[in-house]
């Protein structure tokens, strides 16, 4: 295995606008709408907020072909012209965990950064 991460300490200069997409299968009629969503409009686009929460939440490898997540480039795009500023998503690699895909990186100032090679992984079902 020749895969390496780098885990890294962000401080925000600005708040941020977040499209959240993680834990879709969750959200019950009484939280969409309290967070001023229409429950039919949801109901319409559920299965494919579920897809993209799958999609986004896959690890990318380095030999993995770019045209594979051309999809959810496509629709991060459509998000950030919608005027969010990231899209939050479930980790693959910890359980609980999110992601936070930020779209413009001046929007943040790193402040630290660890770079780690992985020797192994450990799956359990």
């Amino acid at each position: 295995m020749h895969e390496s991460i780098s885990i890294g300490r962000f401080t925000l200069k600005a708040p941020l606008q977040v499209i959240s997409l993680k834990n879709i299968e969750d959200y019950g009629p009484f939280e969409i709408q309290d967070r001023g969503f229409d429950i039919e409009e949801f109901m319409l686009v559920r299965s494919y907020l579920l897809k993209l929460e799958e999609e986004l939440s896959k690890p990318v490898r380095k030999q993995d072909v770019n045209l594979d997540y051309l999809p959810t480039q496509y629709l991060c795009e459509y998000i950030k012209s919608l005027g969010f500023h990231a899209v939050e998503y479930r980790s693959a690699m910890k359980a609980g965990g999110c992601n936070l895909a930020v779209f413009n990186d001046t929007d943040l100032v790193c402040t630290e950064v660890k770079h780690y090679h992985v020797k192994g992984l450990k799956y359990n079902w």
